[in-house]
């Protein structure tokens, strides 16, 4: 199934330190590969394309559990609509990232979540 399906299972893996955000300007780096992975539950649009997905965290390390993640398209040429591997930005909070719209969604800045804890960063996605 393509990374864009409601209801398939995603395995991220973070290809990068993690930044994990405790409040507004308390942060740390974490340097854990570790994978995790989602259920897609909402599909991301902008300009009648996919540009994202988001939905819950079923399974990885503890400091996910309970969390949402949002998955933001990171190449120019991704097509989630038929990818089943790809690259993305991540947010995992306690709610899916909104847009940012002073940014390209391709951006770490692109979106944003107002609660804490978060954890961000860019990873593999690939469908399971």
């Amino acid at each position: 199934m393509p990374i864009a399906t409601i209801g398939t299972t995603l395995k991220i893996t973070p290809s990068d330190e993690l930044q994990i955000l405790h409040a507004s300007g308390d942060y740390e780096f974490i340097d854990d590969p570790t994978p995790f992975t989602m259920r897609v539950e909402t599909l991301l649009h902008e300009h009648g394309l996919i540009i994202g997905v988001a939905g819950p965290v079923t399974s990885g390390p503890d400091r996910y559990t309970d969390l949402v993640t949002t998955l933001l398209t990171r190449l120019d040429d991704s097509q989630w609509e038929s990818d089943a591997h790809s690259a993305a930005n991540f947010r995992v909070g306690k709610s899916a990232a909104y847009r940012i719209p002073d940014f390209p969604h391709t951006h770490p800045e692109g979106a944003a979540i107002d609660a804490y804890p978060q954890i961000v960063r860019y990873g593999r996605v690939d469908q399971v």
